[in-house]
């Protein structure tokens, strides 16, 4: 069980050879390299072996292929972490380490796929937080299923952290967990004049970070209780 979850199975020969399944893989390698507007239609269809049709008749517009891509890896994330949730969930006390754990593992384990087809979703995730508004708006929907699973967590283990603040933190450490994961030779660079790191360690530091990260002190008043008049 690589990087501790279990990523899907392979799909059937019949499905990894089907064309919306060519057409979602081409996709997902363009954007991520090119950008989302830079990307034509005819550049993913050529890619994925198809007619220039194909991808209005499978998906729609453009746009519509950029948000199934986003809800096809969304449920392969839900299914790596729900072991995580529910193991988390069980134990009497909850800590910021074991909501680092279930976010940063299956994405680590994604991103380090010796098959190479998934590994291009974290890149593409980076270029959807730099996308229009739209596109934005429709990815953190996608997600929102996902993060209400991640609120009990959140609750539990930092109780004295007002909700806007750990919700903060959250996203600050999840944005920057996905940007090292989509390019590791940079997150392993301050190793580079020490021997090097291998992937493995460069995920358990990326938990330690996202730990470290909301655990941190906090210097606002708490939750609910507005500043004293002068």
């Amino acid at each position: 069980m690589p990087y501790g979850v279990a990523m899907p199975g392979d799909r059937t020969l019949r499905e990894r050879d089907d064309t919306s399944t060519r057409l979602l893989d081409a996709a997902e390698r363009i954007f991520a390299t090119r950008g989302i507007e830079a990307a034509s239609v005819r550049a993913i269809t050529d890619a994925a072996g198809a007619n220039v049709a194909a991808v209005r008749y499978h998906f729609g517009s453009k746009q519509d292929l950029v948000k199934a891509l986003v809800e096809r890896r969304v449920e392969e994330m839900a299914e790596c972490r729900r072991p995580l949730f529910d193991a988390a969930m069980r134990r009497d006390t909850v800590t910021s380490r074991d909501i680092a754990e279930a976010w940063v593992r299956p994405l680590a384990a994604m991103a380090l796929d010796g098959r190479g087809t998934r590994r291009a979703y974290l890149s593409f995730i980076v270029v959807i937080q730099g996308a229009s508004p739209e596109l934005r708006a429709m990815t953190s929907a996608a997600f929102q299923p996902q993060h209400k699973q991640f609120a009990p967590l959140l609750e539990r283990a930092l109780p004295d952290i007002p909700e806007a603040v750990r919700w903060f933190r959250f996203a600050l450490a999840a944005e920057s967990t996905v940007r090292a994961l989509a390019n590791l030779d940079r997150a392993r660079a301050p190793w580079t004049a020490h021997g090097g790191i291998d992937d493995a360690d460069v995920v358990e530091h990326l938990v330690d970070a996202m730990a470290g990260l909301l655990d941190s002190p906090c210097s606002t008043p708490p939750a609910n209780r507005a500043p004293s008049a002068r």
